[in-house]
């Protein structure tokens, strides 16, 4: 699984999906699963907001299977 932390407003990114599909675009906020006795629910997700074409799309490590950041 990826560790999405680093690509947190890392600029341009290429990102590869499990499913093959291959998106581009500016790499947004990185929200990491805390403590989920913290948080108080039982499934807290992680995921890396990616703007592609002016709208925000959302990644869950286990839907990514390579991150590029690129020029």
């Amino acid at each position: 699984m990826i560790n999405i932390g680093p690509y947190e407003y890392c600029g341009r990114i290429k990102l590869t999906a499990t499913d093959g599909k291959v998106y581009v675009g500016e790499a947004d906020v990185a929200t990491m699963k805390e403590d989920e006795e913290e948080l108080g629910i039982e499934d807290p997700s992680d995921w890396l907001t990616v703007i592609i074409d002016g709208r925000a799309v959302d990644f869950r490590p286990e839907d990514i299977k390579l991150i590029e950041k690129i020029a």
